[in-house]
């Protein structure tokens, strides 16, 4: 759907599976989870090849593992590993939320990776958002500049917009970013 959207937009997309030529290589997270995996690497080469063509890649989270089993993965944590991986100075999260929440459910503009720690200890964030928070933490701590996280009806709008959703970063506001998504 995500694709057919984008080529209505003029914008090429093509979709494709993180267990393509092993885009997203996996282990099982846990034998309780079963066919859940986790990312133990991205293959970035082939992702670059890809980004060349002028498409933007829409990628199903799906792993492989060395022995070739399909994994799935939590999208979250797919997008950060493979912003890792390509060193990307933001990552923008596109969800059903406007942001992260304060304990009042009022939108917090600006969250430093001690900010976010601290919501996820004392229970702040919770359900979809935690696990979302918690892979932002990781992401930041990894070197990626800053994770935004914005309504997708709100990018649409015009994501360059810094009043829109929460924007995460190492400590306080940065004064210029870049972009990369």
């Amino acid at each position: 759907k995500i694709v057919r959207l984008l080529n209505q937009k003029n914008i090429s997309a093509v979709g494709i599976s993180g267990a393509e030529n092993s885009l997203l290589q996996c282990k099982q997270l846990s034998p309780e989870l079963q066919r859940v995996g986790q990312v133990t690497k991205v293959n970035v080469n082939w992702l670059e090849t890809l980004c060349s063509t002028s498409a933007i890649p829409v990628i199903a989270p799906l792993g492989v593992s060395v022995d070739g089993e399909v994994y799935n993965i939590n999208a979250d944590f797919a997008a950060a590993q493979i912003a890792i991986a390509l060193k990307v100075d933001e990552l923008i999260y596109l969800t059903d939320q406007k942001g992260i929440w304060d304990p009042n459910k009022n939108i917090i503009a600006h969250q430093s990776t001690s900010d976010l720690q601290n919501l996820i200890d004392t229970g702040v964030v919770q359900g979809g958002m935690l696990a979302k928070t918690q892979t932002i933490v990781a992401a930041l701590n990894s070197g990626i500049g800053c994770v935004r996280i914005l309504h997708a009806e709100d990018a649409v709008a015009g994501y360059q917009n810094t009043s829109l959703g929460t924007l995460c970063t190492q400590g306080m506001k940065k004064e210029s970013q870049h972009v990369a998504l």
